[in-house]
């Protein structure tokens, strides 16, 4: 009689498993034969709080070549709605920590550091609200200018043709709010109420002018106020020398000009006056002001004050 043969079952031998652990900074090469990520963590000396986060999950089953990330619980604080709360979370990222926060995001709200910035310990994190709204205002329309040469004016000198008038538009802006306050605004339409009306300016271009049959070759005119004064302490107080600032004496023809926009030395013709020398100046003579200087009294106090035009000889 032949004996029979007894199989004997014996377990076969997992092949072991070559896996990662990435903790605390550091990448930690695992060959296990263990089954399930919690094994080879262990196996790994890694320990783990009530709030640390491990991806895959603890009770995952372990594959080859698997990447196994552990996320410590680390303190930080988020700020919404007005509010700021302390926490300690294990979340990856900004948008993890938001969701385990259950803090909700709009789609127009604004989250810093971003919602994919890896969570750092002591990270302040602030979810801005933002919304958006539109507004309506009543708005100017500047008017143009339009600028038209003239050979019959004197160069330097301007004309007012035709007053500018400003229209009116309503304009609609859409508005951007963060936390309630406007931060931002464009303009998304426009309705004119009324045309502008464009400012029509006489610009100069003649060079000379005709007086007494006389022909007159200027350089440029501009408008001034005139005064006038007499020589003597009347007009000059009681320590008048009868001499100007420059040392020319005075006398009709001498003209007290402010040097910042006539230079001493200038040649000119003035409206009503006639030739004349800007060789003085007086404390009272500031920007566009002259003082022509007269042999009486009577004749200075007959001109008075009045605005002409002088002309800038060459």
């Amino acid at each position: 009689m032949l004996g029979t043969a007894v199989l004997l079952a014996v377990p076969a031998l997992l092949p072991d498993k070559r896996v990662e652990v990435l903790a605390d900074g550091k990448v930690i090469s695992v060959s296990t034969s263990a089954r399930r990520v919690e094994q080879a963590l262990a196996q790994a000396g890694v320990r783990l709080s009530a709030r640390d986060v491990v991806v895959p999950d603890p009770g995952s089953p372990l594959r080859p070549g698997m990447r196994v990330h552990v996320y410590r619980c680390v303190p930080l604080s988020i700020t919404a709605d007005g509010v700021t709360r302390e926490l300690c979370s294990a979340g990856p990222t900004v948008a993890a920590v938001l969701r385990e926060a259950g803090v909700a995001v709009g789609p127009h709200d604004e989250v810093m550091p971003g919602p994919d910035a890896v969570v750092q310990p002591g990270m302040t994190i602030r979810v801005v609200r933002v919304t958006y709204g539109e507004v309506t205002a009543r708005e100017e329309i500047p008017h143009r200018v339009e600028r038209r040469d003239d050979e019959r004016l004197p160069y330097g000198l301007t004309r007012v043709l035709q007053r500018g008038k400003p229209g009116l538009q309503q304009v609609t802006y859409r508005v951007k709010y963060a936390d309630g306050q406007e931060v931002a605004r464009e303009p998304v339409r426009y309705q004119v109420l009324r045309q502008p009306v464009t400012e029509v300016v006489a610009v100069g271009r003649a060079s000379s002018i005709s007086r007494g049959g006389q022909v007159i070759r200027f350089r440029r005119a501009m408008e001034v106020t005139a005064t006038a004064y007499y020589p003597g302490p009347e007009s000059c107080g009681p320590n008048a020398t009868g001499y100007t600032y420059t040392g020319v004496k005075a006398g009709r023809g001498i003209v007290a000009v402010d040097p910042r926009v006539i230079p001493l030395g200038t040649r000119l013709y003035i409206e009503g006056y006639g030739f004349g020398l800007a060789a003085d100046i007086g404390g009272a003579i500031r920007g566009n002001m002259i003082d022509l200087c007269y042999d009486t009294l009577a004749e200075a106090r007959k001109w008075g004050r009045r605005k002409v035009i002088v002309y800038i000889l060459p």
